[in-house]
């Protein structure tokens, strides 16, 4: 994950070897209204999981 502005975070995450090949690109930004995570892993239920974690990186 890398800061690109202040509170603006990206990060490029996936899986380049085995059956799924995928590579998926998000954003997160903060500010004093929340916290905005921008994904694309395929569904919500997979952002869902996956936002605790990339948020308890910052």
């Amino acid at each position: 994950m890398h800061e690109v502005a202040d509170n603006i975070y990206v990060y490029t995450d996936g899986e380049p070897s085995g059956t799924n090949q995928a590579t998926t690109n998000g954003l997160i930004v903060i500010s004093d209204e929340g916290v905005l995570i921008g994904d694309g892993l395929g569904s919500e239920a997979s952002t869902q999981s996956s936002g605790g974690s990339y948020c308890s990186e910052l």
